[in-house]
């Protein structure tokens, strides 16, 4: 099918349905309709919707690299629009699929116009809990800002129409920090207030080119990504499982068992969970000024994700983050075997897939390590006995199947995996501040030799 074509199915069955003064909606369940900007309604029965998405997929496969982003759901939300729109201001008559009238041209000048005024500048702001890097002043990683709830009180100007006028900062900082339970607040303000109690940082990612809800979902990626990066130059496995923004797995401070024995005696057992990574603000400002220069590199690949245009090597900024994400997911999991193949994997992603032998070569030129060198004792491993235990013997047997044994003790292959994958990941971003070589987005997984 072309786009003529399928567009010439879609009028003909708008025109049929809409035949006559009553439309002709005959499936079952509620109508489905758009509101025209002329008033007007177009309902679309499944033929109508089956040909929008035929056309929103040629669209949408043909849209130029410089285009505004969008995923595939939202832009034939707006090819369905522009259809409702120029069907019911008589635009389709006389439409065939010559397209004689040109009208092919228009239809698709008005979608576009429609994606430029939907992708603008977008503020976006998430909850968050941190380990307090915020909590003297706003703390930056390349474009992203982490505040405390007060600095961002303090930085934003909310258009806040109730009688508590300029003061409802004061009121809504108030009763978060004093426990003022006699405080009421308008709606937009409890909103804010509400807002404000799903964590105890707030970050703040501005995108553009994007339209609204991709932006929302490729800021979110940022934002997590920045606190990831933290947690990797801190160097604690804990400080991942605190680090998160508002809506991702979180878990518990404690957790409770009973036990029942034989003798009919309970004991409960309390252990610590896995969040607690407890730092004074000295010594998180010790931390931060000890990598300092680590977080700034960390920093500008994120940067070069958000904005590519002002970065030399936007694809291999992308494969960093895509593997910090793994890395982090790694460190946050409870299983060991799901542990490891998250970090095994997040090994494969630097070495551009590059599967045991790649990762082999990536770590060995990285630490100036020789393949065959032993690195762990007790027992004693070379560097690429370790990769294939933790690539093809944990990971690949994990993820296929073979690996069923539920309690087999992998917390040593574990912390070896960490390791090596922190090292890579750090390794890496530091050489990308000098690499001046091909940005490529997979393959050639020594593409950071000779830096």
């Amino acid at each position: 099918m072309t786009l003529a074509s399928d567009l010439k199915s879609l009028v003909d069955e708008l025109d049929r349905v809409h035949r006559g003064d009553k439309p002709r909606w005959k499936e079952n369940g509620l109508p489905n309709f758009t509101h025209a900007e002329n008033g007007s309604v177009r309902y679309f029965n499944q033929s109508s919707l089956n040909a929008i998405w035929s056309i929103s997929k040629i669209l949408y496969n043909n849209l130029p690299p410089e285009s505004p982003k969008i995923e595939i759901k939202e832009y034939a939300n707006i090819i369905r629009q522009i259809i409702a729109n120029m069907h019911a201001a008589g635009d389709f008559l006389g439409f065939d699929e010559g397209d004689q009238g040109k009208i092919i041209p228009r239809f698709r000048s008005l979608v576009h116009e429609r994606l430029i005024l939907m992708s603008q500048e977008y503020t976006h702001y998430f909850p968050a809990h941190t380990i307090g890097v915020e909590e003297r002043a706003p703390f930056s990683i390349g474009p992203v800002t982490v505040f405390n709830r007060l600095h961002w009180l303090d930085s934003v100007d909310i258009p806040i129409s109730s009688k508590e006028n300029s003061q409802w900062k004061e009121f809504i900082n108030k009763k978060i920090n004093e426990n003022h339970e006699n405080i009421e607040l308008c709606r937009d303000s409890e909103e804010i207030y509400n807002f404000l109690l799903e964590g105890s940082a707030i970050i703040k990612v501005i995108t553009r080119g994007y339209e609204e809800k991709i932006s929302e979902k490729f800021a979110r990626i940022i934002a997590k990504s920045s606190l990831d990066a933290i947690s990797l130059a801190v160097g604690r496995e804990d400080c991942f499982c605190q680090q998160l923004i508002h809506g991702e797995r979180f878990y518990p401070r404690m957790v409770y068992t009973l036990i029942e024995k034989n003798d009919r005696r309970w004991s409960r057992v309390i252990s610590k969970g896995r969040i607690f990574c407890i730092l004074s603000p000295n010594q998180i400002d010790a931390l931060l000024k000890e990598n300092n220069n680590i977080i700034s590199g960390f920093g500008e690949i994120i940067g070069g994700v958000l904005d590519p245009s002002n970065y030399k090597h936007p694809k291999l900024a992308n494969r960093w983050v895509t593997a910090l994400d793994w890395f982090g997911e790694g460190c946050r999991e409870s299983n060991d075997a799901i542990a490891v193949a998250k970090l095994a994997t997040c090994l494969d992603v630097l070495s551009g897939g590059g599967q045991c032998p790649g990762i082999t070569s990536m770590v060995a030129h990285l630490t100036g390590t020789n393949r065959d060198e032993e690195v762990t004792r007790f027992p004693s491993r070379t560097l690429n006995n370790l990769i294939q235990l933790i690539y093809n013997e944990c990971r690949s047997k994990t993820l296929h199947g073979a690996n069923n044994d539920r309690l087999r003790q992998l917390f040593e292959i574990r912390s070896c995996s960490v390791k090596v994958a922190r090292v890579s990941l750090i390794e890496i971003a530091e050489r990308l501040r000098a690499y001046q070589g091909p940005d490529e987005s997979k393959g050639n997984h020594n593409i950071f030799v000779g830096i």
